[in-house]
């Protein structure tokens, strides 16, 4: 038995968070057996001791995730806050509960564009990131796997959906003093890049396609109203696209009928204020692209699947 385990067991129900994060990584270091361990020690533990040991080792990534949560949000810079949240999702998801695997990785990808352009600049660096032969891609074959919410394992295994694929060229971006920005369309997600020719789209999920800066809503016949708006009008915070972040691992936990992680994403969701249920367009869903190419005009929903409120089947 560790000499360290009723010391640590002590402090484990700490008033200070960093004290029990702390406690928490230690505990976790000591390997296999602690409840056996702790089943022997005398003096017992308190009860409320007990319960913090048994909902750690039970469930190491909810716990710290759970502990850890509201660290983000004390950030003020955009991307910071949008990394570290994802930071923390990706350890949850792949169940990695102290591995700090998304920055290594998201380095790895901003020195490796670096050695291979003189210049940085957006085009570009999707170009580099969605390359046919070895860039990230869309993951149509299991795309509600949670694991495609995970930056870090999108980045090794090179599969994704749409929203984590343009976390992944922001935050890459933001190494190498490029702006990137996520751009909430409804029924999909893209990233948004200004030039001197004005702003343009980039669908990630589909190859790192370059459409127009415009969007078309409703249906291109005239018959729903259609109309045009600028891209710009629909930018994503970084408390957006977390949130849509937990609405898609909502859905991606109830469809592997996992309804305690479900119900934990929901707890978030329900932290930050937002509902738990999404609006129509809100989560992403597998789709090709319904977009236009940058010469063709105006980026354009395919008629029977959007209307203005976003996809008719509600999913993303």
């Amino acid at each position: 038995m560790s000499n360290q385990l009723p010391f640590l067991l002590h402090l484990i129900d700490d008033e200070s968070s960093s004290v029990r994060r702390a406690v928490a990584t230690a505990i976790l270091d000591l390997g296999e057996g602690l409840s056996r361990q702790v089943a022997a020690l005398d003096p017992q533990p308190n009860r409320a001791q007990l319960e913090a040991f048994g909902l750690l080792v039970d469930d190491p990534s909810t716990y710290l995730l759970r502990l850890d949560w509201d660290c983000w949000q004390e950030l003020e810079e955009e991307n910071e806050r949008l990394e570290a949240a994802l930071e923390q999702i990706s350890r949850f998801c792949g169940q990695r509960p102290h591995d700090a695997a998304l920055t290594a990785v998201l380095d790895r990808l901003a020195r490796e564009y670096d050695g291979a352009h003189a210049e940085r600049e957006a085009k570009s660096l999707a170009a580099f990131l969605f390359r046919e032969d070895e860039g990230l891609r869309g993951n149509r074959e299991d795309y509600y796997n949670p694991l495609n919410s995970d930056l870090a394992h999108v980045i090794t295994s090179r599969l994704g959906i749409p929203i984590s694929l343009v976390c992944v060229y922001i935050l890459v971006a933001e190494r190498l003093d490029i702006e990137v920005e996520g751009c909430n369309v409804p029924g999909h997600f893209l990233a948004r890049i200004e030039t001197d020719d004005g702003a343009l789209l980039i669908d990630c999920f589909n190859g790192g396609r370059v459409l127009d800066g415009r969007i078309m809503l409703g249906d291109p016949s005239g018959n729903k109203g259609a109309r045009f708006i600028d891209s710009a009008n629909l930018l994503a915070s970084a408390d957006d696209i977390i949130v849509r972040v937990l609405r898609n691992l909502v859905n991606a936990y109830e469809r592997s009928e996992d309804e305690g992680r479900a119900a934990f994403m929901r707890e978030l969701l329900e932290d930050l204020g937002a509902e738990p249920e999404p609006t129509p367009g809100s989560e992403d869903r597998p789709t090709e692209s319904s977009q236009t190419d940058e010469d063709s005009g105006p980026s354009e929903p395919e008629a029977d699947e959007w209307d203005e409120q976003g996809p008719s089947d509600g999913k993303a």
